[in-house]
């Protein structure tokens, strides 16, 4: 019994000292919606909701497909971004930094198709976060992921069609 009694304070420690695993899982947001509106109400609202939400779209979108971005400044809240480790480039090893994103940007891309009597919404977002690496200076952009305020923001002025 004397024997134990240190193995499990040991094993106590060493679970208290390990690292924390990931944090729970973060559901994806909604990118989908099923309107009663049709196709060219839901495209303009759609349209609209994203020019008030500060973005810049393209002006040759086609009916039923809308593109649009934010290259700088994008609000921090729509993404997760995580904080990297820069490396000197120069080849001295023993320096690096944590850094956080400086900008962010994201592109959408929504397909606004009919369903008969239903029109169907589907959104597609890239998030990036604009890094700077403090040894060169140079800007460089990273992937990060949604945290689903756009999400909400932009499909809520698409009225989703009621349960079948």
């Amino acid at each position: 019994m004397r024997h134990i009694l240190p193995m499990v304070a040991g094993l106590l420690l060493l679970a208290a000292c390990a690292p924390a695993g990931p944090g729970p899982a973060r559901p994806d947001p909604a990118r989908a919606q099923v309107t009663m509106q049709d196709v060219p109400s839901t495209q303009a609202a759609l349209e609209a909701r994203l020019r008030e939400l500060g973005f810049m779209l393209e002006p040759d979108s086609q009916q039923g497909m809308i593109r649009a971005g934010i290259l700088t400044g994008a609000p921090a809240e729509w993404f997760i971004c995580d904080t990297i480790r820069v490396e000197d480039s120069s080849g001295d090893s023993s320096r690096s930094r944590l850094v956080d994103p400086e900008d962010h940007k994201t592109l959408v891309q929504i397909r606004v198709t009919s369903l008969g009597t239903q029109t169907n919404v589907d959104m597609k977002t890239n998030y990036y976060g604009v890094y700077r690496d403090r040894f060169d200076n140079n800007l460089f952009d990273r992937n990060c992921v949604a945290s689903g305020a756009l999400e909400q923001a932009v499909l809520s002025v698409v009225t989703p069609s009621p349960p079948a």
